[in-house]
């Protein structure tokens, strides 16, 4: 039985979810916020961490599946703005995001149909608008590739994108 490297990366991070889940008291004494969620800032189906350093600023890096066409491991590593943190609170409100990292696909022009299509993952810079709430975050993103388009592919995913997760 052949398992492909994106549904080994799916089920860790159910795994991990399950087991932030279980120790959140210690994560919340915790600088960190882990996360899991689908999009960018999550590697693609993944998990993410941001340090909560100042009030506003929060650096933040993600890995996880990019599941489409199996094409493996997504990771972003980047920052968070937090516009105006809400009172008392630190990393919730609305926020500005600058990521480097995977963003984009390119798919096979040799591909008859999407089921066999092959893919590749490109890289680049990735600028979001969102908020964060007091377990959850939503951001919409503005991808910018920087990588090139690899020779026999076309780019096919759009340049904005979604993204929304579960924090502890």
């Amino acid at each position: 039985m052949k398992i492909k490297v994106s549904g080994i990366w799916w089920l860790g991070a159910v795994v991990v979810a399950l087991t932030v889940g279980a120790c959140m008291p210690a994560i919340a004494q915790s600088p960190y916020r882990l996360g899991v969620g689908l999009g960018v800032p999550y590697g693609g189906i993944g998990m993410n961490v941001e340090m909560q350093g100042s009030s506003q600023l929060a650096p933040t890096a993600g890995i996880g599946s990019m599941v489409l066409g199996g094409t493996g491991l997504g990771w972003n590593v980047g920052t968070r703005y937090y516009l105006k943190p809400s009172a008392g609170e630190k990393h919730r409100g609305s926020r500005i995001t600058l990521l480097f990292g995977t963003n984009a696909f390119a798919k096979s022009d040799r591909s008859f149909l999407s089921l066999t299509s092959e893919y590749k993952t490109m890289t680049g810079i990735t600028l979001g608008f969102g908020t964060q709430g007091k377990s959850w975050n939503f951001d919409l993103l503005f991808e910018l590739p920087t990588s090139s388009v690899p020779a026999g592919y076309t780019k096919s995913t759009g340049s904005i994108d979604l993204s929304f997760g579960r924090m502890f």
